[in-house]
Formats: C-alpha cells, sequence, structure tokens
C-alpha cells in the first residue's frame, strides 16, 4: 500500500520510505500530473492567443472608423469656413455659447446643490440636536421624576423618624424622671440609713459611757473588795489570836 505522505509535498520529493512499486506508482502519477499541467498551460496560451487576435481586430476597425469620421469632419469644417467666408457671416462657434451656458448654469446649479446640500445639513443636525435635546429632556424629566419619588420617600421617612423621635424623647422624659424618682428614694434611703448610722454611733457612744461608768464602778467594787478581804483577813488573824490568848 502507498503512503498517505505522498501527495502531502505536492510531488516535490517521492516519500523517502516507500516501496519500489510505491515509487513506480508515485512516478506515473508525477508524470499524469506533469503532463495534465503542461496541458492547461498550453490551452490558457492558446486563448490568450486568440484572445490578443480578437483584440487587436478590434482596435483596427476602431482606428479605422475613426479616421474616416475625422476626415470627414475635416472636410466639411472646411467647406464650412469657405461658406462663411464668401458670405461675410463669421459665427461664434456654438461651443462657446454652450461652454457659457454650461459654465453659468453648473455655477448655479453647484450654487443651488451647496445650498440645497447645507440646508439638508442642517436641517438633519437640527433634527439630530433636536432628537438629542428631546432625549436629554426625556432623561432629565425621568430623572427629575424619580428624583421627586425619592424626595416623597424621604419626606414620609422623615416624618417617621420625627414620629420615632418624638416617641424616644417622650420615653427619655419618662425614664429621666422615674430615674429621678428613683434617685430621690434612694437618696432618701441612704439618707435614712445614715441616720441610723448616726443613732447607732450615738449608741455606742453611749454604751461606750456606760461601760466606761462600769469599768469605774468594777475598779471601785474590786477596791472595796480588796479592802473587805484585807479586813476579813484581818479579823481571822485577831480573832484567831485571841482565841490563842485565851487558850
Amino acid at each position: 500500500m502507498m503512503s498517505n505522505e505522498n501527495f502531502d509535498n505536492d510531488y516535490n520529493l517521492p516519500p523517502p520510505n516507500d516501496s519500489a512499486e510505491d515509487l513506480k506508482i508515485f512516478i506515473k502519477r508525477y508524470e499524469r500530473s506533469v503532463d495534465s499541467t503542461l496541458l492547461e498551460i498550453d490551452e490558457n496560451k492558446r486563448e490568450a492567443l486568440e484572445k490578443y487576435i480578437e483584440e487587436r481586430d478590434r482596435k483596427m476597425k476602431y482606428e479605422i472608423e475613426c479616421n474616416e469620421r475625422l476626415q470627414g469632419w475635416k472636410k466639411l469644417a472646411i467647406e464650412r469656413e469657405i461658406s462663411e467666408e464668401q458670405s461675410g457671416e463669421v459665427q461664434f462657434p456654438r461651443w462657446i455659447d454652450e461652454w457659457a451656458n454650461t459654465k453659468l448654469g453648473g455655477i448655479f446649479e453647484r450654487i443651488f446643490s451647496k445650498m440645497d446640500s447645507m440646508q439638508n445639513d442642517m436641517n438633519s443636525r437640527f433634527d439630530a440636536m433636536q432628537n438629542e435635546m428631546n432625549s436629554r429632556f426625556d432623561t432629565v424629566q425621568n430623572e427629575m421624576t424619580s428624583m421627586k419619588g425619592e424626595m416623597a420617600e424621604m419626606k414620609v421617612e422623615m416624618v417617621e423618624m420625627k414620629r420615632e423621635t418624638i416617641r424616644l424623647n417622650t420615653r427619655i422624659d419618662l425614664l429621666e424622671q422615674k430615674t429621678e424618682a428613683r434617685f430621690q428614694s434612694i437618696e432618701q434611703r441612704f439618707n435614712s440609713i445614715d441616720q441610723r448610722f448616726n443613732s447607732i454611733d450615738r449608741r455606742f457612744d453611749s454604751m461606750e459611757q456606760r461601760l466606761d461608768s462600769m469599768d469605774q464602778k468594777m475598779e471601785t467594787i474590786d477596791a472595796r473588795s480588796c479592802r473587805s478581804i484585807m479586813l476579813t483577813r484581818k479579823l481571822e488573824n485577831t480573832t484567831r489570836s485571841d482565841q490563842g490568848y485565851l487558850a
């Protein structure tokens, strides 16, 4: 089987790994391709040659027709020139009138055309400007409508915020009143507690005074007890001595 690379290189080189049979087939196909290419070149050359001959004949025919017309027109011009000289009436060439009419007409036509073009341009620009202004006006109007809606919503929100602020202020006032009342109550309770502490302090002072008095009394009692004990002992000693003496 032939390799798939046989025609990938446009017959520049045979595939390097093909067998001898594959190479023969490649050579035959290459020869057929060369013959087909040469035949196509010959056909194109023949068509080009036929076209060249046809164009040459048409050119020669055209040159002959133009020369015949020119010769006839030149002969007619000479005859009319002789006739005008003999009659003494020399006319301006028609091309001058045609040039003047065409020139002036062309100038006015260009002027009017330019004016029409300018008018159309101005109209189109005016229409474009008007459309743009209308579009911008519509946009601005829509934005204003949207802004009015937003402002209305903001007003509603502001009214609600004012109401909420009033409610909060009322609650704050109530809380302040309650707080003030509670502070006054607490202050009164603290004052009462202070008074009780003062009373307790006074009672402690009185108790201290009483304790001091009791201490003094105890000291007096102790002193008296000591004297009583001493007297008792002395009396006992005296009694014992008297008993010894009596014995």
